[in-house]
């Protein structure tokens, strides 16, 4: 059995955050949880990760086959990319800030949380039997069906009007 491990790693305390994204990449160590805190763009990660939070990092793609937990924070400087799609692993996705007009949500989702000033947001989904919490903080938003998310075994609904 191959042990997994949880890393935190801060691009500001290093010379070049491409450099450690790329010794990352080919370390071969199975991360349980990784944590990237402002390594702004890294086109590729290592492919075994359950776990992975991003502040001040975007990627290439955030399809990572096996990925169960996710969670995107923009920082505020980063260009970001408007359309996202995420792998059917995926249970738990957490989105704050990022400038957003598309997302494409996986059917396995259980937990749902996206805050965003982005005028309007674009919500491609399947029906979505597993979502059981969805937090939305979106403008021009007053209720699910504005969304049109979806998800008939809700057990915990948040919508809030976020207004500029």
């Amino acid at each position: 059995m191959v042990p997994k491990i949880d890393a935190y790693f801060y691009g500001y305390d290093t010379f070049d955050p491409k450099i450690d994204a790329n010794y990352l990449k080919n370390s071969g160590v199975n991360f349980d949880s990784l944590f990237l805190y402002e390594f702004m763009h890294v086109k590729e990660l290592p492919t075994v990760i359950t776990s992975l939070k991003l502040i001040g990092t975007t990627l290439d793609s955030y399809v990572i086959d096996g990925l169960k937990k996710l969670s995107l924070e923009s920082s505020g400087d980063e260009n970001t990319t408007k359309e996202y799609s995420f792998p059917s692993s995926l249970e738990d996705l957490t989105i704050k800030g990022y400038k957003l007009t598309r997302i494409t949500l996986p059917p396995n989702l259980r937990r749902l949380y996206i805050s965003t000033f982005s005028k309007s947001v674009d919500f491609v989904s399947e029906e979505m039997p597993h979502l059981e919490y969805l937090s939305l903080s979106l403008p021009d938003v007053k209720n699910l069906e504005d969304t049109g998310i979806c998800a008939p075994n809700l057990k915990t609904q948040e919508i809030h009007n976020r207004s500029r």
